[in-house]
């Protein structure tokens, strides 16, 4: 089941756009059927290309210029062609739907780093760029034995700090399991407790079912990892 970057917060982004929507670039990456060839399409020309190879490697400076220097819309468009490539690349269910899975935005984290401290000029887009990323740092690497890297969880706690905010006026469980996720990764855990504890219950009250079973079991980890001198399990994946 997708996280809120997908879902929830989508209409919060289509409303700040919907006054220009037909004349509005962003229109048609928000439309893509094709998010990869599209933005291969934009990568063509300029220094993009080069810029989100590079960022493939690890060296970011060049991203970050870009972004910094586009006009906002280009962007916002880069940002949500980045969204709905992560989304596409997620396993499909039965159903249609897709299955959460932090270890497919993982591989395109450095990208979105870029956008970590450059807002792209839509509160709701930042919200979801902030959100994915977060998840992804603390989630993502496909080892749960192994504890994200210290420069990972040193952004993530910053990106968790604007999350806390948002999560508190919207009341959204998702935004509350990337805190609990971020803060049981850095050794937080009674925090942790706090933020599973209400995730559980937003998805209950809203009646997320397919969400619940996560939620709970990572607040079952926390509490065993809470208690001082306690060993802390492994944060409990979402692509089990």
């Amino acid at each position: 089941m997708l996280r809120s970057p997908f879902v929830l917060l989508f209409f919060a982004l289509l409303l700040s756009l919907v006054a220009s929507w037909w004349f509005n670039p962003l229109r048609q990456a928000m439309e893509s059927g094709n998010p990869a060839a599209e933005l291969a399409g934009m990568a063509r020309t300029g220094t993009l290309g080069p810029a989100l190879a590079a960022a493939d490697r690890g060296e970011l400076q060049s991203l970050i210029r870009w972004v910094n220097q586009a006009p906002a819309l280009e962007r916002q468009r880069l940002a949500l062609l980045l969204v709905s490539i992560a989304e596409n690349e997620l396993p499909k269910l039965a159903d249609g739907s897709r299955k959460e899975d932090s270890r497919v935005v993982w591989k395109h984290r450095r990208r979105l780093m870029a956008f970590a401290d450059l807002p792209s000029g839509n509160p709701a887009l930042d919200l979801v760029l902030d959100n994915l990323l977060a998840y992804s740092l603390a989630c993502g690497s496909g080892n749960p034995a192994e504890p994200p890297p210290a420069s990972d969880l040193a952004l993530a706690r910053v990106l968790a700090k604007r999350l806390e905010k948002a999560a508190k006026e919207r009341k959204d469980h998702a935004l509350w399991d990337t805190i609990g996720c971020v803060r049981y990764q850095s050794g937080d855990r009674a925090m942790a407790v706090e933020a599973f504890a209400e995730a559980v219950r937003l998805a209950e009250v809203g009646k997320k079912a397919e969400q619940l079973p996560l939620y709970r079991r990572r607040l079952d980890a926390a509490k065993i990892a809470a208690p001082a001198g306690s060993i802390a399990p492994p944060l409990p994946p979402d692509w089990e």
